[in-house]
């Protein structure tokens, strides 16, 4: 979340799974753990598939595209933990990228009723809103999620784009600012979705580049939800996929 990258955590992760499952094979955490360094580190599909369906959660499927699966195994993943409010929310970030908008801010509101203080859960709902051009919902939601984490790069960068978006023009350049060039740490997603909120898709797709080469896991996520549509629907696009061994073909 901004304080290391997961390249730099890499090689401990890895380690540490592999440990896990010479003690039990059958431990859910530790094929999640490779199941994650095989999506987010390597891109490597096949294989994060395999450990995630060990482990039954629905993020490789959702960042590689496939939504419909990723609503399923993120709907049982819930099941089993209703109060799980991280589930909850990438939940609603699936059903935002399926157009199931008014279920999308179901799950997020209800994150917020068990959860106050969850602060992804209104970059995400921010995010929606913005996708939609709905920015006058979108700004109040943006401010909650940025005075509660003005260190996290998306709640400044969905921030200072929906107060650009409506007007605030000097104060929206004056907060992103705040995220200087792209030298700091996942500052690349904040800045892909300030120039989305402003329709400025083309430099918002060369952020997205920075952000799959950092392997910024929400950002990567973030790309194949609502908000990233207009850059999938870019002649940027295919280049992006590639860039995660991903089809520029719709699923």
């Amino acid at each position: 979340m901004g304080i290391s990258t997961l390249r730099e955590s890499a090689p401990l992760l890895q380690s540490l799974a592999q440990r896990a499952l010479e003690l039990d094979p059958t431990l859910p955490e530790a094929h999640l753990a490779v199941g994650i360094l095989s999506t987010f580190t390597n891109l490597n599909w096949k294989k994060a598939e395999s450990q995630f369906r060990l482990a039954t959660t629905g993020d490789s499927l959702l960042i590689s595209g496939r939504c419909e699966e990723a609503l399923q195994q993120l709907e049982k993943g819930l099941q089993k933990d209703p109060l799980q409010t991280t589930i909850r929310t990438v939940l609603g970030h699936c059903l935002g990228a399926l157009g199931r908008d008014r279920e999308a801010e179901e799950q997020f509101h209800q994150t917020l009723n068990l959860d106050p203080n969850h602060y992804l859960a209104d970059v995400f709902l921010a995010e929606l809103y913005a996708a939609r051009g709905r920015f006058t919902e979108a700004l109040p939601v943006a401010e909650k999620a940025f005075s509660r984490a003005p260190w996290y790069p998306p709640s400044v960068g969905i921030y200072a784009g929906s107060l650009t978006r409506l007007g605030q023009v000097d104060r929206g350049k004056e907060l992103i600012q705040q995220l200087g060039s792209g030298e700091r740490l996942l500052t690349s997603a904040g800045w892909a979705l300030f120039h989305t909120c402003c329709g400025e898709i083309d430099i918002a797709a060369n952020w997205y580049e920075r952000v799959i080469e950092e392997r910024d896991v929400i950002g990567i996520e973030t790309l194949q939800s609502a908000i990233g549509e207009p850059v999938r629907a870019s002649a940027h696009w295919p280049k992006l996929a590639a860039m995660m061994n991903l089809s520029a073909e719709p699923l």
